[in-house]
């Protein structure tokens, strides 16, 4: 069971009550649910007074580490930024205990700037002063109780099928297209931006994909964190791309935008990618070796069988076809058939296990 805990944007509740509320209330459910595995869903850093987590019995705390860029002048969820989170965390609750909770998409906003690349890379973002903005693209309003108008949140689903169509090409530099792609070394997030054709501001959309993936997944198992969470995966793509990713390792061949994530993150933990084409190398390995012996062991008893066949025939000149047929068959069914049977099914069971 997962508790979301919301707070409204300028909380007059006493935190002192919040703290004892809540305590009984999270207390109570994990008295009522004592065979079931509960989680609390927090902000981003632990604002509560920090007892609080020492008084409750839960199994899990998933951090919301998203959205950063609203009302902010930095990415949406950087590792960067992810990273000084988790420590805080830390500092309150084991690390063994805590999940890193991510959005299946981005963050779209209004900013205006001279130089958008350089701001962003130096988180110098200047957020527009827009109301009643109208994006491009379909989305939806953020999620926020706030409601910042300059700010909308556009799923992965929507993401890969721009960044897959012929408006927004795969070299996403290239000056024919009117959204650019852009990488943030330090916060290991990819973004789109595109100049609003009515005025000087710039549509930007920060966006979880592989890339950021990758580095957020190296970063739960560098640091021992219990796991990641997904916010909605009805935002993921219809055939589960991201899901998948995490799940596996793997990528679509053709993934929409960005570089692949074959190659080594910064963490000194092997990628799920590498791991994944270790596996396969050793697979394949382990294939032709497996085909080796057994065409091995087929030639063997082959000569063997041979043998026994011109042996019988020394034997039999003075016994009829029939006894001969009888004899040839009996002892096909008993020594080939069976140890066939066991020979492949037994390895074959052995190798999937």
């Amino acid at each position: 069971m997962e508790l979301t805990l919301k707070l409204p944007c300028y909380p007059l509740l006493p935190l002192l009550v919040f703290n004892s509320d809540y305590s009984s209330l999270i207390n109570g459910l994990s008295l009522q649910l004592s065979n079931k595995t509960l989680m609390v869903t927090v902000g981003q850093y632990p604002q509560y007074p920090t007892n609080i987590f020492n008084n409750i019995s839960v199994d899990f705390i998933n951090i919301q580490a998203s959205n950063f860029n609203v009302n902010s002048s930095i990415t949406s969820s950087g590792i960067d930024k992810i990273q000084q989170i988790l420590n805080s965390w830390g500092t309150v609750i084991d690390k063994s205990k805590l999940v890193l909770g991510v959005e299946f998409g981005g963050t779209i906003e209004i900013v205006s700037s001279n130089n958008i690349k350089s701001d962003i890379e130096n988180q110098h973002i200047q957020i527009a002063n827009a109301s009643n903005s109208t994006f491009p693209m379909a989305n939806e309003p953020i999620p926020d109780q706030c409601q910042y108008s300059s700010y909308a949140y556009l799923s992965w689903n929507t993401l890969q099928q721009v960044l897959s169509s012929s408006s927004c090409p795969i070299n996403l530099t290239s000056s024919s297209s009117s959204w650019k792609y852009g990488f943030v070394r330090n916060a290991k997030q990819s973004y789109l931006y595109q100049q609003n054709s009515s005025s000087t501001n710039y549509f930007v959309v920060f966006y979880e994909d592989y890339q950021s993936l990758n580095a957020k997944i190296d970063y739960i198992n560098n640091n021992n964190l219990a796991g990641i969470a997904i916010a909605d995966i009805t935002k993921d793509s219809n055939d589960s791309q991201l899901m998948n990713f995490i799940v596996s390792g793997t990528q679509p061949t053709s993934a929409p935008g960005g570089q692949s994530t074959t190659s080594s993150s910064t963490s000194s933990s092997t990628s799920p990618s590498s791991n994944n084409t270790g596996a396969i190398v050793g697979g394949v390995i382990g294939s032709f070796i497996f085909v080796i012996i057994m065409a091995a062991i087929g030639f063997m008893l082959y000569r063997k069988r041979r043998v026994e066949m011109l042996d019988l025939l020394k034997d039999t000149k003075n016994q009829t076809c029939s006894d001969i047929n009888r004899q040839d068959y009996s002892d096909t069914n008993r020594q080939v058939r069976p140890d066939t049977h066991n020979r492949i099914y037994s390895d074959t069971n052995h190798q999937t296990s």
